[in-house]
């Protein structure tokens, strides 16, 4: 299972515990609409509310070195 299939099945299933093993401290993730920026507690938090689904999931970047 791709990096990303392993995130949507988490985001999907609202696995904070999961989200926790595979989320690195340093993640950022920004929202290009906002511009705002969330780290690996909000997106925790986030997982948390369970009522989250992913959807066109796009990949901007992929390379053999992640």
């Amino acid at each position: 299972m791709s990096i990303i299939e392993k995130m949507t099945k988490i985001v999907n299933d609202g696995d904070v515990a999961a989200g926790e093993k595979m989320i690195h401290d340093d993640y950022q993730f920004l929202m290009h609409s906002s511009g705002n920026t969330l780290g690996k507690q909000d997106i925790l938090k986030w997982l948390g509310m369970k009522d989250v689904k992913k959807e066109k999931v796009r990949v901007l970047f992929e390379n053999d070195e992640v």
